[in-house]
């Protein structure tokens, strides 16, 4: 199995879809809009649970003092985290990286481009 099917937050998102169109299409970037039509359209409650489980970057101050963070280990970004730091996500990817993802993941881009344009990719 190749790791990115056995990791549910690595897999392409495209392998998730079950119907040719949706009646609404959402992105984490505007995650209150989505909460919002969710609850209009059809009366759920999303509880948006970042602050809460700390997973978000909202409470980090983002570093910014080298080029690029793309060598940095799990190790060390873990421990900048737990001082309250965390590399800004755009500076933890260099020119091979960006292409590697743009490969593995060009269906999913490219899907998301149409639906939602390009202002909330990190790379276009």
């Amino acid at each position: 199995m190749k790791p990115r099917k056995g990791n549910i937050h690595w897999q392409p998102q495209i392998d998730f879809l079950v119907y040719e169109e949706y009646d609404d299409y959402f992105c984490v970037e505007e995650l209150s809009q989505a909460i919002q039509t969710l609850k209009e359209k059809i009366g759920l409650s999303v509880i948006d649970a970042r602050d809460l489980t700390q997973h978000g970057l909202n409470h980090l101050e983002l570093v910014r003092e080298a080029d690029s963070y793309s060598k940095m280990s799990p190790d060390e970004i873990f421990s900048l985290k737990r001082s309250g730091k965390c590399p800004d996500p755009k500076l933890l990817y260099n020119d091979e990286l960006i292409e590697i993802v743009r490969k593995c993941y060009q269906l999913d881009i490219t899907l998301y481009s149409e639906i939602f344009g390009f202002k909330n990719l990190m790379f276009s």
